[in-house]
């Protein structure tokens, strides 16, 4: 158990320096409503299934969430074997969710300010960031 809690802790670091300085604080009842996952006891399950039969799908270039996000993440087999060795995948399960719910939203900002750009739209919110 330590040994995964430790694992956990570097992905998690990992993922905030990667992802530092355009990180941002992800609601899970959003992240959850994202991947159309139940609300209460059930949606920790849910979340390992979904990641579960996304994972298995990465080798058959189909994936389970599409039509909900855009990105697909590309997982190599060394760290898909490592997620199916844990015992306790729903935290992993969560993590993956959140960074996927993240780079789908950055991914549909980025249509919506590309399709703005396209019709002349000057509002602040539709303006490049510069980062």
């Amino acid at each position: 158990m330590p040994e995964t809690v430790f694992r956990l802790c570097v992905l998690e670091a990992q993922l905030h320096c990667y992802l530092h300085p355009r990180s941002a604080s992800l609601r899970p009842g959003r992240v959850a409503q994202l991947f159309q996952l139940p609300k209460g006891p059930t949606k920790k399950a849910a979340s390992t299934r979904l990641v579960t039969e996304l994972l298995e799908s990465t080798d058959s270039g189909t994936s389970t969430i599409a039509g909900i996000s855009p990105v697909v993440p590309s997982v190599p087999a060394k760290l898909r074997d490592l997620f199916f060795s844990e015992k306790k995948r729903d935290d992993l399960s969560d993590c993956m969710l959140q960074a996927l719910a993240f780079f789908t939203w950055q991914h549909n900002i980025a249509l919506l300010r590309a399709e703005s750009a396209s019709i002349g739209c000057s509002c602040p919110s539709c303006q490049p960031t510069s980062s």
